[in-house]
């Protein structure tokens, strides 16, 4: 999820559900205050779902109004392109999760292998390695293996 759309559901969520809490609250301590049960048939149901949606808009509103804070915040700070892009390779590396970089490794072996059994006799060298995987630069979330074949 973007960062800006999970600002704005955060804030809906939070402001909506606290505003159905409150309500609920004020439900009883009227029922309280009149001296009534307070209970599922007393209890006004449509009056809380449209306070929370009240709410919830209202928490989105700001759920966006904080992310555009944070955005204007973020701009004044300096920037390192390579500060941002060893961050990045460190949070997303792909020996971060041990089994997946195993079946990527033996799933590159396995289509070497089918290269060199189908066109063995027709290739100059065997298949080799190359590119961001091959050079350790791959991020987990998205990268591929690159197979230089010599014909």
């Amino acid at each position: 999820m973007r960062r800006q759309d999970r600002y704005i559901t955060n804030g809906a969520l939070i402001v909506g559900g606290a505003t159905a809490l409150i309500d609920i609250l004020l439900q009883w301590m009227e029922h309280k205050d009149k001296g009534i049960e307070f209970t599922w048939d007393s209890y006004n149901g449509m009056r809380t779902v449209k306070r929370s949606l009240i709410g919830a808009a209202v928490g989105g509103g700001l759920g966006y109004g904080y992310y555009c804070y944070q955005i204007r915040e973020e701009a004044k700070l300096p920037f390192n392109s390579d500060d941002y892009v060893k961050k990045i390779l460190t949070e997303e590396h792909l020996k971060a999760n041990p089994a997946a970089f195993k079946s990527v490794v033996a799933y590159r072996e396995k289509v070497k292998q089918w290269m060199v059994d189908k066109f063995g006799n027709k290739l100059v060298a065997l298949p080799e390695d190359t590119g961001s995987f091959y050079k350790r630069t791959a991020i987990g979330s998205n990268y591929d293996l690159d197979i230089v074949v010599y014909s």
